[in-house]
C-alpha cells in the first residue's frame, strides 16, 4: 500500500485501525507537525527495526540565475522558507500535496529539495503481510504552492521542468523498456485550454515510483521477502544520493579551481557544502545500521532455495552501495576542508605579500625622510629672523656647511 503526499487525519486513523499499523509509523513520518521537539528522533536502532525511513534528494535547475548576494541571503533563509511551506501545507490540508523536508541553495542556478520515504511491514493474523509505503511526493507543485525553490518558475516557464530526473542504472534496462502506456511521465494534464496551458506544472521522478514500482523485480520473490520487495525504494534513494554527491563534488572542484579573486565566496560555498555532506553522512549511517540489523526486524524473508541467493545478492549490493556513498561523503568532506584551508592559506599569503609590499613602500619613504628631514631642519633654522646675515655668500656657505653636518649625522643613523 502506497500513500502519497499529505493525508487527512481521518484517513490515517482509519488506515491505522483497519490495518493495525503502529501509530509510531505515522508520528515519525509527520514529525514536523509536533509543536515542540523532545529530541527523541532519530530513535535507537532497536526501536526502529520495523520503521524504516529513507531520504530522496531532487536537484532543481533555475531559469533565471541568482546573484551571489541573493544566494547568501536565501541560504540563510532556506530553513525559514521550508517552515513557511510546511505551515501553509498544514493549514490548507490539501489532500495529496507534496511534502518537502529540506531546501538548499547550491549555487546561482542549482538548488536541491529533500523528501522522505517511510515504510514498514504489518503481518496479518490470517497469514501473509502488508507493506506500507508513505511518499512525501504527491501532487506536482503549481502556482499556488508557497515553495521557495519554485520562486522563479511561474506561468511563462510552464514548459520548463526544473527537476532533474533521478537516473537509475538497472541491469539490462535498455533491453526491457517500460510500457509508456502504464504511466504518464509528464504528469501534466492533457487539457488544451488556455488556463491549463498557462498553469505551471512540474513533476519529479519520484512521482512515477508508484506506477513503476516492482517492474524490475520478481513478483513471486516480492511476496516472500520484504527487503527484496522494498529494494526499489533503496534504489531510488541511493541513486538520488549518488547524483547529489556528484553535484557536490563538481561544486567543490569548481570552488577550488577558480577561487582567485573571490576567495571569500568560495570559502562560503565549501563550508556550505561541508554542512550538507555531514547531514547526508548521518542519514547514510542510519541506513547502514538498519541494513546491518535487518535480520532482526522480523520481516518475512527467504532463508533457502535459489530465491535466497537472489535476495542475498540484493542485500549485499545495498550494503555495498551505502558503504560506497559513506566513503564518498568522507572523502568529499575532507576535500572541502582541505580546499577551505588551502584558500585561506592562499588568502593569508596574499595578505602577507601585500603587507611586505606596503612595508617596502614605507621603507622607501623612510629613506627619503633621511634626506628631506635634515634639509627641512636646516631651512627652518636659517629661515628664522633672529640674526641678519648681510653677506649672502656667507649665508649660503653657512647653510651648506650646516646641512652637510646634519646630513652626515642622518646618513650615519640610516646606515
Amino acid at each position: 500500500m502506497i500513500l502519497r503526499g499529505w493525508q487527512p487525519r481521518d484517513w490515517v486513523r482509519t488506515l491505522g485501525a483497519q490495518c493495525k499499523v503502529d501509530p509510531e509509523f505515522f508520528r515519525r513520518h509527520l514529525d514536523f507537525l509536533e509543536p515542540a521537539s523532545y529530541f527523541d528522533l532519530p530513535a535507537l536502532p532497536s526501536t526502529s527495526q520495523n520503521l524504516w525511513r529513507l531520504r530522496v534528494t531532487t536537484i532543481c535547475n533555475r531559469v533565471n540565475p541568482l546573484s551571489a548576494e541573493e544566494v547568501r541571503k536565501q541560504r540563510k533563509d532556506d530553513l525559514e522558507g521550508v517552515n513557511k511551506f510546511l505551515n501553509a501545507l498544514r493549514a490548507s490540508e490539501r489532500i495529496g500535496s507534496s511534502i518537502v523536508r529540506r531546501h538548499a541553495i547550491i549555487n546561482e542556478t542549482t538548488c536541491v529539495i529533500e523528501q522522505d520515504i517511510s515504510f514498514c511491514v504489518q503481518k496479518r493474523r490470517s497469514g501473509g503481510w502488508t507493506g506500507f509505503i508513505w511518499l512525501d511526493n504527491g501532487k506536482p507543485f503549481d502556482d499556488n504552492s508557497i515553495a521557495p525553490w519554485l520562486e522563479n518558475y511561474k506561468a511563462k516557464f510552464s514548459s520548463h521542468n526544473p527537476y532533474l530526473p533521478i537516473v537509475q542504472h538497472l541491469d539490462k534496462m535498455a533491453l526491457n523498456p517500460p510500457n509508456s502506456e502504464v504511466f504518464d511521465m509528464s504528469q501534466i494534464p492533457r487539457s488544451t485550454s488556455a488556463q491549463s496551458r498557462n498553469t505551471f506544472h512540474a513533476s519529479q521522478t519520484l512521482s512515477n515510483l508508484p506506477e513503476q514500482y516492482g517492474m524490475s523485480l520478481n513478483r513471486k520473490l516480492m511476496k516472500m521477502d520484504a527487503l527484496y520487495a522494498f529494494s526499489d525504494l533503496f534504489n531510488v534513494a541511493l541513486c538520488s544520493e549518488n547524483q547529489f554527491l556528484n553535484m557536490i563534488q563538481a561544486e567543490i572542484n569548481v570552488a577550488i579551481r577558480s577561487f582567485h579573486g573571490q576567495e571569500e565566496n568560495c570559502i562560503d560555498i565549501l563550508s556550505y557544502c561541508k554542512g550538507l555532506i555531514d547531514e547526508h553522512y548521518d542519514r547514510l549511517r542510519e541506513m547502514v545500521a538498519l541494513l546491518e540489523n535487518e535480520e532482526n526486524n522480523g520481516w518475512p524473508r527467504v532463508t533457502e532455495g535459489p530465491e535466497f541467493w537472489t535476495r542475498d545478492d540484493i542485500a549485499k549490493a545495498l550494503r555495498k552501495d551505502v558503504q560506497h556513498l559513506l566513503y564518498r561523503c568522507s572523502t568529499l568532506a575532507e576535500r572541502a576542508i582541505d580546499g577551505t584551508n588551502f584558500i585561506r592559506n592562499y588568502a593569508m599569503l596574499l595578505t602577507s605579500e601585500r603587507s611586505i609590499s606596503q612595508a617596502k613602500e614605507v621603507g622607501r619613504l623612510t629613506l627619503l625622510a633621511y634626506f628631506f628631514l635634515p634639509m627641512s631642519l636646516v631651512t627652518s633654522l636659517f629661515g628664522m629672523n633672529f640674526v641678519e646675515i648681510e653677506d649672502w655668500r656667507k649665508a649660503v656657505i653657512s647653510a651648506v656647511a650646516v646641512f652637510a653636518g646634519v646630513m652626515t649625522i642622518s646618513l650615519i643613523i640610516c646606515i
